[in-house]
């Protein structure tokens, strides 16, 4: 299933447990194939970048590039397409559409109001963070299973290009991290 997820959902899954690293663990074992862009590589920077986040990357002694290069890794990254204007509150939000857009997508996971609130645009679902809703099935997908997956940056450094996505899906280890 070909999944965008929005960068509040990102954010979380990198440095907290819950329904958004549960995500990155369904693209990590294969589940779901998560796609993003340079626009929402860029945001995902800037967001890590916020004085709220650097304790807990300190303390994890990583960097929001190398984060970012990680997530970048693991997704498909694309060109979005131009479209247009979807979600009018925040304009910023229609990148993850076209993206989604470009992708085939079935689904946008968002913690967005605004997103959210679009519920559906062309054949692409908006769901929150808590599971993704397999388009053919209508049912949900969990990774429960893989819950007590931490981050564990130490095993995605030193990665080198051609290894990243492989380094990036050993990375989630339940051993060190993020807790």
């Amino acid at each position: 299933m070909r999944v965008v997820a929005d960068t509040n959902i990102v954010v979380s899954g990198l440095l907290w447990h819950g329904p958004s690293r549960e995500l990155l663990n369904l693209a990590r074992h294969g589940t779901v194939e998560p796609f993003t862009s340079g626009t929402l590589l860029a945001e995902l920077e800037e967001v890590l970048q916020r004085e709220k986040f650097l304790e807990r990357l300190t303390a994890a002694q990583i960097q929001p590039h190398d984060l970012v290069t990680g997530y970048a890794a693991l997704a498909t990254v694309i060109q979005p397409v131009q479209i247009a204007p979807v979600v009018l509150r925040d304009p910023d939000d229609d990148a993850v559409v076209a993206c989604a857009v470009a992708a085939g997508a079935t689904t946008i996971v968002s913690g967005d109001d605004d997103l959210l609130a679009l519920k559906k645009h062309q054949e692409i679902e908006t769901c929150k963070g808590r599971g993704v809703c397999c388009a053919n099935t209508g049912r949900l997908i969990s990774a429960r299973a893989h819950s007590n997956v931490r981050f564990n940056p130490e095993s995605f450094r030193g990665c080198s290009t051609r290894s990243r996505r492989s380094c990036w899906r050993g990375s989630l280890s339940p051993a060190n991290g993020l807790k």
